[in-house]
C-alpha cells in the first residue's frame, strides 16, 4: 500500500516561485534541487511566478492554484503563496464538471492566434451575471503570465498536463493545458492535499 507524501512550503517574500517550486519537489524526493527537471517542461517559470501577483489581498484565499505534474509527483502553487508537492494526484484533481447544468464550456485552440486570455474572456462573455470581463482578469490573475503560463514549449511542444482554477463573482473558472475551459457556479467543490 502507497501512502501519500506531501511537502508544503510558503513562497516568503523576496523569493522567487520556481525556486520554492524546486524546493518542495526536491525535498518531496529526498534529492538536491540541481536533480530536479526542469520546470520549464511543465509550466513557464517566469508566468508561474506572476500569475497571481494581483493588488488586492482580499482576492488571495487559496482558491485560486495552478497543479501541474513535476517528477512523478503533482505540483499546486496557490493564490495565498502556498505550495504543496505530492507524490500522490489525488488531492489534485480539477473540479469535477461532469455535470452540465450552470456549466459553460469552450476550448483554447493553441493554433488559432487568440491568447488564452481572450479566450477565457469570450467565454465569461458567454456566462450571464459574471460581470466586467476586463475587471475579471485584473482582480485576479495577471493576463499576461495567463497567456504564457501554459503556452507550447517553442511554439510546438504542447503543455498538455496541468490546470489552474479560480473563483470570482461567485464563479470558478478552470483552464486545463489542453486547452478546456469551464466556467461554474462557485460551489467549492475542489480539495487539496495539506489545504
Amino acid at each position: 500500500m502507497h501512502s501519500t507524501r506531501s511537502i508544503r512550503r510558503r513562497v516568503e517574500t523576496g523569493r522567487e516561485t520556481p525556486t520554492v517550486v524546486a524546493s518542495a519537489v526536491a525535498d518531496l524526493h529526498g534529492r538536491d534541487v540541481t536533480e530536479i527537471e526542469s520546470l520549464y517542461e511543465a509550466v513557464d517559470p517566469d508566468a508561474l511566478g506572476r500569475l497571481f501577483a494581483h493588488p488586492s489581498e482580499r482576492d488571495r484565499d487559496g482558491t485560486g492554484r495552478i497543479v501541474f505534474p513535476m517528477r512523478s509527483g503533482w505540483v499546486a502553487v496557490r493564490d495565498d503563496d502556498w505550495v504543496v508537492a505530492s507524490d500522490d494526484d489525488r488531492g489534485f484533481r480539477p473540479p469535477n464538471r461532469s455535470s452540465s447544468e450552470g456549466v459553460h464550456r469552450t476550448r483554447h485552440d493553441w493554433d488559432a492566434g487568440r491568447t488564452l486570455s481572450s479566450s477565457l474572456l469570450l467565454a465569461v462573455d458567454d456566462v450571464p451575471d459574471t460581470g466586467s470581463r476586463q475587471e475579471l482578469l485584473l482582480e485576479v490573475v495577471d493576463p499576461d503570465a495567463l497567456d504564457r503560463v501554459f503556452r507550447p514549449v517553442d511554439g510546438d511542444v504542447r503543455r498538455e498536463s496541468g490546470w489552474l482554477t479560480f473563483s470570482f463573482r461567485g464563479f470558478i473558472a478552470t483552464v486545463s493545458a489542453c486547452g478546456l475551459i469551464t466556467i461554474a457556479h462557485d460551489r467549492r467543490e475542489f480539495t487539496e492535499s495539506g489545504s
